[in-house]
């Protein structure tokens, strides 16, 4: 926080990804929406032993009370390494996110690691969330928009 009581750049991303990602994984209403948001083919992800998500464009860390499964932050290399022992892995991983003066847009999608060492991670689908600050506080902007690839 900075002395005017107002959070910096990255904790504001990593305080929205916390957002999304508690609306994903527990049904969490967004605020300013009145509900959760999903990502389609969210299913590969969690039906392995503990919910894997990139470190890749995440601002900070990441604890989640209350989940049903572990999570682990998790290097894009170290995915590539646990998709060979394992055959293939699923895994939640956020785009870089679009910031400007008082919107933040997050895209968070659901990505499938083969162990086919020449085959790159494959999409699967995610979510896009545009918030707005609002005062001292971010809501969502848009009703949150799922696609499939």
């Amino acid at each position: 926080m900075s002395e005017d009581g107002t959070m910096s750049d990255g904790e504001t991303l990593r305080h929205l990804q916390m957002l999304l990602l508690r609306a994903i994984l527990l049904g969490e209403p967004l605020p300013g929406s009145g509900q959760s948001s999903s990502v389609p083919d969210l299913r590969f992800v969690l039906r392995q032993p503990a919910i894997l998500l990139s470190s890749e464009n995440l601002a900070g860390s990441v604890s989640i009370e209350s989940l049903p499964k572990p999570l682990h932050v998790l290097s894009p290399e170290e995915l590539i390494e646990e998709s060979r022992q394992q055959g293939e892995v699923a895994y939640l991983r956020f785009q870089p996110a679009q910031q400007n003066a008082d919107t933040v847009q997050l895209t968070i999608e659901a990505r499938l690691a083969t162990a086919d060492t020449e085959r790159a991670p494959l999409g699967l689908g995610g979510t896009q969330v545009v918030f707005q600050r609002v005062g001292e506080e971010w809501t969502v902007a848009t009703p949150p928009a799922s696609y499939a690839t």
